[in-house]
């Protein structure tokens, strides 16, 4: 990507960010996100040098808000990691509170477990994370919940066949086409390829996109739902 930033025809910067995730390189692959966010636009068929600021994006802060990243609906693939992504902050955020596993069940306890493995996650290591505690880890908490909500929301009113087919995929994913102009399918088909293993591979990751799929109160974020 540093080589030929615009990715003309190849798609590459389809496929980094979920591989990036399964690495639990979170906060790299955030910086992907942002960079292809933020000047992905400019590109076009020109070459650029990896001496350019925007190609050197670090540690940017993961709560910031998402309306940037959603210019460009097309990055399907990207919004979708983006929302893997909030929901890996929102646990590991969870985490920081500590649960009490004093009288937990071995149920209870496999969750915990679960959950605290996302600890090792680049991300948990970001200053603006890191130093979250007390009231201000509570709205940090709100703020990301909500952004998650806003995220699957407007890749539902954008292909509503998305997060269907995270949650029950289908037997044929492997013949996803690739390129532009798809159908809302055979997108939804190409999305799950490629991102559909981050998600299996993050522990409690699909649970979370059933509640918000349901509507459950639990996931509400106020002023999102009626």
């Amino acid at each position: 990507m540093n080589l030929y930033p615009a990715d003309s025809g190849v798609q590459t910067r389809e496929i980094i960010p979920a591989v990036m995730i399964r690495l639990d390189k979170d906060q790299e692959c955030y910086d992907f996100l942002k960079r292809w966010a933020t000047h992905g636009n400019v590109y076009g068929e020109q070459s650029y040098h990896d001496s350019e600021p925007f190609l050197n994006i670090k540690d940017a802060n993961p709560l910031e808000p998402v309306e940037p990243f959603l210019r460009n609906m097309e990055e399907l693939p990207h919004i979708v990691c983006l929302t893997l992504i909030k929901i890996r902050l929102y646990i590991i955020m969870m985490n920081k509170v500590g649960p009490a596993l004093a009288n937990a069940s071995p149920k209870d306890r496999e969750i915990v477990d679960g959950m605290l493995v996302l600890n090792k996650s680049s991300i948990a290591t970001n200053p603006n994370i890191a130093s979250l505690e007390g009231l201000a880890l509570a709205d940090a908490s709100m703020t990301v919940m909500c952004q998650i909500q806003t995220l699957y929301d407007a890749v539902n009113d954008y292909n509503p066949l998305i997060w269907p087919e995270l949650l029950d995929p289908d037997e044929t994913v492997g013949n996803a086409p690739m390129g532009k102009g798809l159908s809302q399918r055979e997108q939804a088909n190409a999305v799950q390829l490629w991102t559909w293993l981050a998600w299996a591979e993050t522990y409690g990751a699909t649970q979370f996109l059933h509640g918000l799929f349901t509507k459950q109160d639990a996931f509400l974020c106020p002023g999102i739902w009626n």
